[in-house]
């Protein structure tokens, strides 16, 4: 998880550092971190290949392959 407090800390730092003083070009940083952090759903660079797997445990403790409970 992203804390976005520690990111615009450093983005703050690492803009004051380039000496740029248009601010069109801070906001399309935000822009553009809000748009990938935010918006994952959209994001087309995200590969979502996560498997659960249903198990039960039985009474001797061993557990039991119900096999794929979802696929996304």
């Amino acid at each position: 998880m992203i804390n976005n407090n520690n990111f615009y800390r450093d983005l703050d730092l690492i803009f004051d550092k380039l000496n740029i003083n248009d601010l069109n070009i801070y906001q399309e940083f935000i822009d553009l971190y809000t748009k990938y952090a935010f918006n994952y759903i959209q994001n087309n660079n995200l590969r979502n290949d996560l498997l659960v797997h249903n198990f039960d445990i039985q009474n001797d403790g061993i557990l039991k392959y119900n096999g794929i409970l979802k696929d996304t």
